[in-house]
């Protein structure tokens, strides 16, 4: 259980970032997906 919120972490940082404007949809999308792999 706590793996996987670790893991989780760097997505919850990417949706910030993106809703505090500071990355665009192209590179969240990017982001998003190689963060999935």
């Amino acid at each position: 259980m706590r793996k996987s919120r670790v893991e989780d972490r760097p997505l919850m940082t990417l949706k910030e970032r993106y809703v505090n404007g500071e990355i665009n949809d192209e590179e969240f999308e990017h982001k998003k997906t190689f963060l999935r792999k």
